[in-house]
Parts: structure tokens; sequence; C-alpha cells
């Protein structure tokens, strides 16, 4: 009878463990699709002599139909149906990229990433639930981290893909991205693996997260507010600096190793001891790191790297800790709507902290970067510690 105990609790986590593998792998060709397409519309709209205003206006409408997306999103997938909304999600991005092609300027492609903000939204309100309702508290850290590696190596790699094809043969990109968002939805898990309950959840059930869930409300804005806005920013910062351009690669390139490389000790950690403690000191550590590069300027090639690498490396933690969190406390009716508030709160902090930095930079020098990076950390992190304290 023990024998057959250990064998149904092994059968069990088994399965559970190839269902995120499945979920993660799924997520990771969509991103190989969504890498490519972000980094190809730029470059050809630059290569075409269209002024940079038009790229940013394209990026400015895709941001904010993604932040609309994580409203309507389960709504969407409810009324859809969340077993086969990852079919339909993934048909319509692949539309729209073959639809870049064939409708090319500023002005159709504003609407075309309008629509894939809001399918884009969608698409991680469901991935992200499913994520959380398949993993269990004592691993939830972790694979919140294995989910966003992948994620990012996926995306840096769909985006370095351009640097290997010839100018003449670039719109033919557009088909490797549809062709990488059609294959996805093939890697999802099994028909009979649970799916969470899309609910419609009402305006009410949205603005629960900050006040039951404040910290992982907090950790999401400010990943958003500052690691959203200092890569973004950290090119005008390098210049006025007195860096190369291959410098300022190099430094923005060592940021985002930081990330992956320190994604899964931290999620570890967060699953090992208390997740608020994590992001504390993940938060306060962003802060220290961000006065050190402003007191020292980075004086050195090998000294900056490694600054970049640490600072890049506690900042970009701060979702995947904030999504565990508030999935630990999550009733499973209101996983679904507490996720699209995760998502809210960052795209919210991505969309205000480049305006904000950006003004402070025109207005008072370009080290005013890493010091709205350091004072928004320490205000975030005091809170944190501060909830910590209230609610032990």
């Amino acid at each position: 009878m023990r024998s057959l105990n250990l064998r149904s609790i092994f059968y069990r986590h088994y399965a559970q463990s190839t269902v995120i593998v499945a979920i993660i792998a799924m997520v990771t060709v969509n991103q190989l699709g969504t890498g490519v397409l972000f980094a190809l519309i730029p470059v050809k709209l630059a290569a075409d002599g269209y002024p940079a205003s038009a790229a940013g206006g394209i990026s400015t409408v895709f941001s904010l139909c993604f932040l609309f997306g994580c409203l309507v999103g389960p709504r969407l997938i409810r009324w859809v149906g969340a077993e086969r909304a990852l079919l339909v999600l993934a048909g319509i991005n692949a539309v729209l990229a073959l639809l870049h092609w064939l409708f090319p300027g500023p002005v159709p492609w504003s609407v075309f990433r309008g629509i894939g903000g809001i399918v884009t939204a969608s698409y991680f309100v469901l991935v992200e639930s499913w994520l959380a309702a398949q993993s269990k508290p004592e691993t939830r850290g972790l694979v919140f981290g294995a989910y966003m590696v992948a994620n990012r190596l996926a995306f840096a790699f769909g985006q370095i893909v351009i640097a290997f094809i010839e100018p003449a043969s670039i719109l033919n990109l557009f088909f490797l991205s549809a062709v990488a968002y059609v294959l996805a939805p093939l890697l999802r898990p099994r028909a009979d693996a649970v799916i969470p309950n899309m609910t419609s959840p009402s305006l009410a059930t949205y603005l629960e997260l900050p006040r039951l869930v404040p910290a992982a409300a907090a950790a999401s804005l400010m990943h958003g507010l500052v690691f959203g806005t200092v890569p973004s920013l950290l090119p005008k910062w390098g210049i006025d600096a007195g860096f190369s351009i291959g410098g300022i690669a190099e430094m923005l390139a060592a940021m985002q190793i930081g990330g992956i490389v320190m994604q899964l000790p931290i999620s570890y950690a967060s699953d090992r001891f208390e997740r608020r403690t994590v992001m504390a000191v993940s938060v306060f550590a962003t802060a220290l790191v961000s006065l050190f590069i402003l007191h020292t300027q980075v004086s050195g090639r090998w000294n900056g790297l490694a600054m970049m690498f640490v600072w890049g490396g506690f900042s970009s933690t701060l979702y995947s800790l904030a999504a565990a969190h508030a999935n630990d406390l999550a009733p499973p009716e209101k996983r679904v709507a507490w996720v699209s508030s995760i998502m809210l709160l960052w795209g919210t902090g991505a969309a205000v902290g480049p305006l904000v930095a950006s003004l402070l930079m025109d207005l008072l020098g370009a080290t005013m970067l890493w010091i709205y990076a350091s004072v928004v950390s320490a205000v975030i992190g005091s809170y944190l510690l501060w909830r910590k304290v209230a609610r032990p």
C-alpha cells in the first residue's frame, strides 16, 4: 500500500513538472517571434527613412494597448475558452506579423501593434495564471524564475537573429515571426492538464491586490519604474558620461546577463526564505548599487561591467518574486485577476518611469538617472520592510 502511495505521489509530481516544462517551452518559442518583431520594426522604419518618433509612437501604442489588454484579457479568454485561447491568440499574432509585411508604414503598423498589445497581454495573463495554478508555494519562486529566464533568452535571441540576415532579405523575418507564433501552441500541455478558472473579474477584484498583497503590488510597480526605465535611458547617460557606443552596448549586455544569471538563485532563495525579505534585499541592493554607480561614475571597463551585472541581477528579479508572492496568497477564483493586476502595475511603471526619469535628466543632468533609480528603490524597499513589520 505504501509503495502504491509513493508511486501515485511520484506520478503526480512528474505530471505536474511536465506541464510546467511544456508551458515554459511554449512561451519560449512564442517569445522568439516577439523578439524578432520588437527589433525588426524600428530597424525597418529607420532603413526606410522614417524619423525615430515613428518607432517611438508605435512602441507607445503597443504599451497602452498592453495595459488595456491586462483588463480585458480575462474576459476575452473566457469568451473564447481557455483551452482554445492559446490557438486563437497565436493565430492572431501570426496574422498580424504577416500584415506588417503586406502593409508597411507607421500608420498601419501602429494599428497592428495596438492589436498585438491586447493579444500579448491576454496571452501572458493565461500563461502566468496557468503556471501559478500548476506550481506549489514551496517551488513557485523557482518556477517563475525559470519562466523569466527562458522568456528573456528567447526574446534576446529573436532580436539577435536580425544581425545575421542580409538587408535585402529582412522582410523575410516577418515570416519567421509568424512561424514561431504558429509553432508555439503545438508545445502546449496535454488536454487534461489543469487550466485556471478564467472568470470575468470585476473592477473591485483588480483593486484587491494592492490592498491585500501590497508587497507584491509594490515590487511589481518598482520593476516597471526602475528596470523598465534604466536600460532604455542608459545610452543617454553613457554618452553624456563619455562612453563609446561599444562601451554602452557592453554595459547593457552585462545588465541583461546579470538578470539572467542571478534570476534562479534569487528565486530559489525566495522559496527557502520569506519572499518579502528577499524582495526587500533585492530592492535595497538595487538602491545601493545605483548610488555606487553615481559616486564612482563607473571608472574602468571591468568595474563598470561588474556593477551593471550586479545591478541587473537584483533589479530584474522583482517581477517574478512579486508574481510568486501574490499567487501564494491568491484564492483560485481570484488568481486570474491578481495576475492581471501584477502585469498592469508593471506595465504602468514601465510607461511612467521613462517619462519621469527622462524629464529629470533633461532638467538636472544625466546623472539623475541613478538618483531616480536609488530614490525609487529606497522608497519601495522601506515600504516593504514596513509591511513586513506591520504584518509579520
